[in-house]
């Protein structure tokens, strides 16, 4: 990323998500347009035009859905406890800390601190930069440690913890996703759910798999291989991690969308995982 320029398809997801109202998915962001705004909303629509067809549906399908079932599950999670730490990984122009009515859960927001320094000066542009419960966690993953990141900026293991890694994996080759794994097991001894999505191995030769890939690396960022769902499943068991859900491909709109023909599903390939310890 540039610095002083927003990722391109962050930018893409913020406006996924502003225009998320007007779909299917029950799910509303009254920030992504004001994010968007500042992060040029012009170029993103000239990419989506210049698209080939369907592309961007999907990426928007995507976008939508996971942060629909993400933060569902994310209240579900807090309606049992007292306090739950709410940690975001990659957390773009998620305005959840903005968004967020409970005070039973306190943020804490993780991303390069380049990206995140942007995120808070647009926001100071806007008039939000005050947000309550919230803690910005700057990590560089090639140099910084996440367990210690987090440490110092108020984590405290023993509590009930959500962490999510949505939109991510799809461009993290699967060692570095597992590190990341370990190191959320280091951290988090109380109850807790890790919530991501990924591409499968064989996504990128489906027809709709290999245009979304072709996208993403047209804009100069390059999906990974992807993951096999055993060896997924395996590196959650070694960290202590049980399978609570997984969705995967058309089920995943079935789940949250209404009225879908089998052509406007989500195709098989890509994976919304929750675990819980």
């Amino acid at each position: 990323m540039e610095e002083n320029k927003a990722s391109i398809t962050a930018s893409i997801c913020a406006y996924a998500r502003a225009n998320a109202g007007s779909g299917e998915i029950p799910f509303k962001d009254p920030y992504a347009e004001s994010f968007l705004s500042l992060t040029g909303k012009k170029e993103v629509e000239r990419i989506i035009e210049g698209a080939k067809s369907g592309v961007y549906k999907l990426f928007s399908d995507v976008t939508i859905s996971r942060a629909a079932w993400a933060e569902g599950n994310l209240r579900c999670f807090a309606a049992g406890h007292r306090t739950v730490q709410y940690v975001i990984l990659g957390a773009g122009f998620d305005s959840f800390a903005w968004r967020n009515r409970d005070h039973s859960i306190k943020v804490f927001e993780v991303d390069h601190p380049d990206t995140q320094r942007l995120k808070l000066e647009l926001a100071d542009k806007l008039g939000i930069a005050q947000v309550q419960d919230t803690t910005f966690t700057g990590v560089d993953f090639s140099k910084d440690s996440l367990v210690e990141r987090l440490l110092l900026s108020g984590f405290r293991p023993e509590l009930p913890s959500f962490f999510t890694i949505l939109g991510v994996c799809y461009y993290l080759p699967f060692e570095a996703f597992s590190q990341t794994i370990k190191a959320i097991s280091e951290i988090s001894k109380g109850k807790g759910r890790l919530l991501f999505d990924f591409q499968g191995r064989n996504f990128s030769k489906t027809v709709r798999g290999r245009a979304l890939s072709d996208f993403t690396a047209s804009l100069g960022e390059q999906m990974s291989n992807g993951y096999s769902l055993t060896s997924t499943e395996a590196l959650l068991f070694r960290n202590g991690f049980s399978s609570l859900e997984h969705l995967e491909g058309s089920e995943i709109l079935k789940r949250l969308a209404k009225g879908r023909t089998a052509s406007e599903q989500i195709p098989d390939g890509v994976h919304f995982m929750a675990a819980a310890r």
